[in-house]
């Protein structure tokens, strides 16, 4: 994601806002008609604990120990908020599910956590949200050479939805997690017909968080990532963090995104808390 800041996001207590960064147009635009089916994709997650990552899998730059336990957390958890005992990382859901909405117990559960911590940003494009973008996303998505007005709005939202979760960051005092992770699920808004509009939107949110300082990975799935992208290959994602995938086979495969495998997140929860269960590769 553009130039990556080596030691996590320059948050302080105050709200963040937009800053001005020179913007980028996705790298390639979509294939016509469907994207082929991968055959480098893991097997699903079975319901009970799947197996741990393979032992020489790390990936080069990671700065998860190799084959670390840890778990994430969000809105659904607020009872929990403190997680599971004995955890090497810990990542802290920003929103309430969707773009422009907050987790009502964000700062008791990043206080409540052991350090490093993350936190991930739910994603989307809906041409209705623009109403959110402030004059400096929607210059910034103007600047977009060879772009479609259409294009520009997307990049707008994007753009949007991090300024908006850096203000949520600001005042529920999240400062300095080790990662920003884009979370991109289906069950959010898309356009299932112009995948460039997704991309536009993504980009204008990892522009975004890289020009706060923050390192960027993004949480998919491999078929989700293919339908909402056209199997997108950005430079500017950092890694990936793989969804609902056995650990031993996903750490050893290429990312959806093109960079490196740094999380698998398992269907099985911890043991003692009904927290999401992560492992490092």
């Amino acid at each position: 994601m553009l130039a990556l800041a080596a030691a996590g996001c320059s948050l302080g207590g105050a709200p963040g806002s937009t800053v001005i960064v020179s913007p980028a147009s996705p790298d390639t635009t979509p294939p016509t008609g469907a994207s082929p089916a991968r055959t480098d994709e893991p097997s699903p997650a079975p319901p009970q604990p799947a197996s741990t990552p393979r032992p020489g899998a790390h990936p080069a730059g990671s700065p998860y120990p190799a084959q670390s336990h840890g778990y994430d957390i969000s809105y659904p958890q607020c009872a929990d908020a403190a997680g599971p005992a004995g955890a090497g990382y810990a990542i802290v859901g920003v929103n309430g599910g969707k773009a422009f909405t907050r987790n009502s117990c964000l700062f008791d559960e990043w206080t409540r956590t052991q350090e490093p911590r993350s936190v991930y940003l739910n994603s989307g494009y809906n041409p209705e949200n623009y109403k959110f973008a402030d004059q400096r996303c929607r210059d910034l998505g103007a600047r977009l050479g060879g772009s479609t007005p259409a294009q520009q709005e997307a990049y707008a939202i994007g753009c949007a939805e991090a300024s908006y979760s850096y203000v949520v960051m600001g005042q529920d005092r999240v400062s300095q997690p080790q990662m920003c992770w884009v979370d991109v699920e289906s069950s959010n808004s898309w356009d299932e017909l112009d995948l460039n509009l997704n991309r536009y939107s993504l980009q204008g949110m990892f522009d975004q968080l890289v020009g706060h300082g923050c390192k960027v990975g993004v949480y998919a799935q491999y078929k989700e990532w293919r339908a909402l992208t056209g199997d997108w290959h950005t430079r500017s994602v950092a890694a990936d963090w793989v969804s609902l995938a056995v650990p031993y086979e996903a750490c050893g495969l290429s990312g959806f995104s093109g960079g490196p495998v740094w999380l698998v997140q398992e269907l099985a929860t911890w043991p003692d808390v009904p927290v999401d269960s992560d492992w490092a590769c």
